[in-house]
């Protein structure tokens, strides 16, 4: 009875199917945020998505990295970068965001400090189209916004143009904006009036 166990259990591990990978990193203490400490895992890629975290058998891959002594773990995230720039550069070698990438940076966010594009939705497909090396969420810019409607005037806005900005917040909050960035420390935006309630800054802008 026994030996038909073990060789039923033999049976299926060899008909299991095999993951065939790009790539698999070993050895390493990987952080799943189910574990604080870590655990030593395999983590198999193929096409640039991890498919398989946990035992390397049945793992076949035609790179293999030993990560003994090192940690695994997903991408940082920086809330406050304006490496819009480099991201949008005809230059691969700054489009890349290579100084954010080795330092295990895989996504930024811009539009910070009131200096966001308004048109959200043109600046996004105009990302689509380049080969940038991290992703990037958007702000739209709260200076950048009354530049675009009032000019750099040290005034409060008409009706009409409050209107105007209200509608193209509006709307690029619709295109995926995260938020509306301020920087009233800086020209123009240090033209509002800004207060702690909402509804005052809601007029203020």
């Amino acid at each position: 009875m026994k030996i038909a166990v073990l060789l039923s259990a033999f049976l299926l591990a060899s008909c299991a199917s095999v993951i065939q990978a790009d790539t698999l990193i070993i050895n390493g203490t990987v952080f799943t945020g189910e574990d604080s400490d870590g655990s030593v895992l395999s983590v198999a890629i193929k096409d640039d998505r991890i498919i398989h975290v946990g035992s390397q058998i049945g793992v076949k891959a035609t790179r293999i990295i030993d990560a003994r002594g090192l940690y695994v773990m997903p991408g940082f995230i920086d809330p406050h970068t304006h490496s819009l720039s480099d991201l949008t550069s005809d230059d691969p070698t700054r489009s890349r965001n290579d100084n954010y990438l080795f330092q295990g940076v895989t996504s930024v966010v811009n539009g910070n400090d009131g200096f966001g594009e308004p048109d959200i939705g043109a600046q996004l497909k105009t990302l689509d189209t380049l080969n940038i090396g991290t992703n990037t969420a958007l702000f739209i810019g709260h200076g950048a916004l009354r530049q675009s409607v009032i000019g750099g005037e040290d005034r409060a806005p008409t009706e009409a143009e409050m209107a105007a900005m209200i509608g193209a917040v509006s709307k690029g909050m619709d295109d995926g904006a995260l938020g509306l960035s301020t920087g009233l420390f800086y020209a123009p935006g240090s033209f509002s009036k800004h207060r702690r309630s909402n509804r005052t800054c809601a007029r203020g802008i």
